[in-house]
């Protein structure tokens, strides 16, 4: 089996895992295949792998659940896509840091975070940095981003984050190495499908579950379970919006520490309608 690590180019991996199919088994398939990730005909996928349309994150979702990437395989091919719609040599210089942070030798989990309809983000430090950003006299360099995290991550992966933001606008830093916030929040469009925001999603249930051995006085861990009317299942998700828009307030440009939020809201059953 071929191993997408030894790719740069996520379409000539997908294009190299086609031939070895062919190879492997007389009952693969093309046209069957383009089918079943969502092609009308094999023409239009392969005019995908020429680069002649584009590789959209529905497709991608598709492609990762059929070729069967694993945990630690499926954020590695997420980030050679992030870097293949880079427009930029900054952006390019930032997924060439996460490749090398994913490839086997080196591997931390990271996640793309969508900021309106941009692909500027892969990793849960760049919200970070916004809310460092507002805490009281914070000295706002890489290596002081580093030392106040509970997650050891590396200065160049901070740096490459703090570079970023400051090149898209959203905070500056004055010489004394204070931040200027520009834009508070980063988030994502309601109810949409897509590979880096579901991958953002991962990495927090894993910081999650890591926080459950912290102190019970710096954390607050709450879950139960319902039972709800398909009808209601909207109103809960609203519900849920709304208490995320209030907690919000709570932000203060004289922080001392800054937390998570996380809120899940999922069927445990799968009840077939009578």
């Amino acid at each position: 089996m071929i191993s997408v690590y030894n790719y740069e180019d996520p379409l000539k991996y997908i294009q190299d895992y086609i031939s070895y199919k062919r190879e492997d088994s007389d009952d693969f398939s093309l046209k069957k295949w383009s089918q079943q990730i969502g092609f009308s005909n094999h023409v239009a996928l392969v005019e995908t792998l020429k680069g002649k349309k584009k590789l959209t994150s529905l497709l991608v979702d598709t492609m990762i659940d059929k070729i069967g990437l694993d945990k630690s395989e499926y954020p590695f091919f997420l980030t050679l896509v992030a870097k293949n719609r880079c427009s930029t040599d900054l952006e390019e210089n930032l997924y060439d840091l996460f490749i090398t942070e994913l490839s086997p030798k080196n591997q931390e989990e990271f996640s793309v975070k969508r900021f309106a309809n941009s692909d500027l983000f892969i990793h849960w430090i760049f919200t970070t940095i916004l809310a460092l950003a507002e805490l009281k006299d914070f000295d706002m360099t890489s290596s002081n981003i580093r030392k106040s995290l509970r997650e050891d991550l590396p200065t160049e992966i901070i740096q490459a984050a703090l570079d970023n933001l400051i090149e898209n606008g959203l905070i500056e830093i004055t010489q004394e190495n204070k931040a200027i916030i520009k834009q508070t929040q980063i988030t994502s469009f309601n109810d949409i499908k897509d590979s880096s925001v579901k991958n953002y999603f991962s990495q927090m249930c894993e910081l999650s579950k890591r926080a459950i051995d912290f102190p019970l006085d710096e954390r607050e861990f709450q879950s139960f379970s319902l039972s709800i009317t398909k009808d209601k299942i909207s109103l809960a998700k609203d519900l849920i919006r709304k208490c995320r828009n209030n907690l919000t307030a709570l932000n203060s440009s004289e922080g001392e520490e800054v937390y998570q939020m996380n809120m899940f809201f999922f069927p445990l059953t799968k009840v077939e309608e009578k």
